[in-house]
């Protein structure tokens, strides 16, 4: 990492990490980095600080692969024009992972990522007909699996013992032909799912972003803004703050499905989800959120769902430095492809232990021939092929220590 503060230097790498303090526009300071050894040189500031990095280490080497961040549309053809391989428009990805989430809609179950033909959707229970069932129960009357469900901000892997609560979100994962089959056995009469439009707290970048993402899906919307300059279109915005109930009532918080926070402080957004809860327990609240160390508190605060910059950014930059076997489907579960271990191979799901281990999920295998969406128990894992499994960060990096370590 290079920083230009030497405060920030510092506290970085006391706290481990390899880290050097110099100029952003000064040569010298990459080539102390051995810029020119670099796989990729990733830049995540200012995009005024941005485009200088670009410039700079494009004057050093043109082979460099150079990644920005840009929050700004105007921003990408300028650092594109500097030299810039790939720009991350940070605004489009948290539009589009916030509108993702969204309950309601044309859709039935809402696609929220894919990795090959394997694709990972998300439903509200409360709108199937699993409510009340035990969960082997339920897994066994769809051919998708249900791999856990999000209960307030916190995700659990089904178990045994689990049961299909209404107020929680499943996670489904198979091919679209099963997750077709699952609309079509699962879903409840669609005269009890909310009618009301989604309410999104805050006009800026992000939140205009996010409108036009839940325009594109056919789902109505109410912008709440404070600032009047903000406002582009008076018919679907309010004028006002998100914290006054009058507001919220007047954009149609007894009828709405979701609450969208996408303000840019954190401090702002866990009063907002304290204030969206207290009007509606049952609402879906999905937010934004700047800093990492935000994310658990606006789950406490209320917030079913957040999104950070820090990990989307993150996970978004592995998968240009050609790891597209990552896949972050929300703040604390991610869905990631690995070859099979060789101490596994032959053996099937039930006898390879690997749920009961390290709590990850297995939800495809791969091989030269084709791929298997929800293997069955007794599936072989073959010795030239890959498995692809759900789980927290944390069993992620379970099965890595138990099974990648010792290949």
């Amino acid at each position: 990492m290079i920083l230009p503060d030497a405060e920030e230097v510092k506290l970085l790498h006391d706290a481990g990490l390899n880290v050097i303090h110099g100029d952003l526009s000064d040569p010298e300071t990459f080539n102390n980095a051995r810029v020119s050894q670099a796989a990729l040189v990733a830049t995540t500031r200012s995009d005024i600080s941005n485009t200088t990095v670009v410039f700079t280490v494009r004057g050093i080497s043109e082979d460099i692969p150079i990644i920005a961040a840009a929050r700004d549309n105007s921003s990408v053809p300028v650092l594109k024009l500097a030299g810039c391989k790939r720009v991350l428009n940070l605004t489009e990805l948290m539009a589009g992972a916030l509108a993702r989430r969204v309950a309601g809609g044309k859709n039935f179950t809402h696609i929220i990522g894919k990795i090959d033909d394997l694709l990972i959707a998300e439903v509200n229970a409360s709108q199937t007909t699993l409510v009340g069932k035990p969960y082997l129960q339920a897994q066994f009357e769809t051919s998708v699996s249900i791999v856990g469900f999000w209960d307030r901000g916190r995700f659990e892997i089904g178990q045994e013992n689990s049961t299909v609560n209404a107020n929680t979100a499943l996670v489904l994962a198979g091919s679209r032909q099963q997750l077709k089959e699952f609309d079509q056995m699962c879903q409840i009469d669609d005269s009890a799912i909310p009618k009301g439009p989604v309410i999104i707290i805050g006009g800026g970048r992000v939140g205009r972003a996010t409108a036009s993402e839940l325009a594109r899906r056919g789902i109505e919307y109410r912008i709440i803004e404070s600032d009047q300059q903000r406002i582009v279109d008076p018919s679907v915005s309010i004028n006002g703050s998100g914290a006054d109930s009058d507001i919220m009532t007047q954009a149609g918080i007894e009828h709405a499905s979701t609450v969208i926070i996408t303000t840019r402080d954190d401090e702002t957004n866990i009063y907002l989800a304290i204030f969206s809860r207290l009007l509606r327990d049952d609402i879906q609240i999905i937010s934004r959120a700047t800093l990492e160390r935000s994310v658990a508190a606006l789950h406490r605060a209320g917030a079913d769902l957040v999104m950070s910059y820090a990990s989307m950014g993150a996970n978004s930059l592995f998968n240009l430095m050609q790891r597209s076997d990552l896949l972050m489907v929300a703040e604390g579960l991610n869905v990631f492809k690995v070859p099979v271990p060789a101490e596994l191979a032959g053996k099937t799901l039930t006898e390879s232990n690997i749920r009961q281990q390290t709590n990850c999920t297995v939800i495809g295998i791969d091989t030269k021939d084709k791929t298997t969406t929800n293997p069955s128990p007794d599936s072989v894992l073959p010795q030239e092929g890959e498995i692809v499994l759900i789980g927290t960060p944390e069993s992620e990096t379970a099965f890595l220590k138990l099974f990648a370590a010792k290949q």
